[in-house]
């Protein structure tokens, strides 16, 4: 029989034994951290992901960009998207330099605005329009596939979803229409990417930097997407 200090010593080898077990068990399955993937990983993966869905809500920041002299000008817009041509949105920003807060619907490429003085709804020519922004082939998804310089910065949490959080660059000449600006040469900008951890969809993108002629070295447009799949009845309104 052991005596009391063997059964000691027994008892604390079994200890460490069942510690570096344990410890080896984490390791294996990722207790320790799993492998963080690629920033090029992650972006092929949000890319194809994102594409995929057909209606969400989005929220629209643009900060230190001019007013255009003429016709509307977005500082933010909060609404519904139904791919491929359906918008509708609470809006803020200017009129010929005038500041607004009114609303927006889009359908089938004609743009209706809601005058803010008669509350009346009317057609509008919109240079900027926010559908714009989901365009596939110049829209967000098209400057999140022609970022370069991209790593990822860390992890964060957006609406509640845990995400990784990728900076890069882009061209501005890349970005140009997304704003519907005209921009030349290969001069870059910054880009940040917001992209969720368990199913790969774009949560938020931000372009920082002058795009268009004039436009300040703070500039930037922010695009934040949520409620993916969700049902959203979008009609023309009746304007007069």
């Amino acid at each position: 029989m052991l005596s009391q200090r063997g059964r000691a010593r027994a008892r604390r080898a079994a200890a460490v034994a069942l510690a570096c077990a344990a410890a080896a068990w984490l390791a294996g399955c990722g207790g320790g951290g799993g492998e963080q993937p690629s920033a090029q990983d992650v972006v092929a993966a949000t890319a194809k992901a994102t594409a995929k869905q057909t209606s969400f809500r989005f929220t629209l920041e643009v900060r230190g960009v001019p007013p255009s002299a003429t016709g509307l000008s977005l500082a933010h817009a909060d609404g519904a998207v139904v791919v491929p041509d359906r918008l509708q949105a609470k809006v803020a920003g200017t009129f010929a330099r005038i500041p607004i807060a009114s609303e927006l619907v889009i359908v089938g490429g004609r743009d209706y605005f809601k005058d803010p003085l008669t509350g009346r709804w009317r057609t509008l020519d919109i240079a900027t329009s926010p559908v714009a922004l989901f365009d596939p082939r110049a829209g967000v998804l098209a400057v999140v596939r022609r970022a370069r310089e991209l790593a990822i910065a860390g992890e964060e949490s957006v609406g509640g979803v845990d995400t990784y959080h990728l900076r890069g660059k882009v061209r501005a000449r890349d970005a140009a229409p997304l704003v519907a600006a005209r921009a030349s040469g290969d001069r870059l900008v910054d880009l940040d990417l917001w992209v969720g951890k368990d199913d790969d969809l774009l949560r938020r993108v931000r372009v920082s930097g002058p795009i268009g002629a004039g436009e300040p070295a703070g500039a930037s447009r922010t695009v934040e997407l949520r409620d993916f799949g969700r049902s959203f009845g979008i009609e023309a309104p009746t304007t007069g």
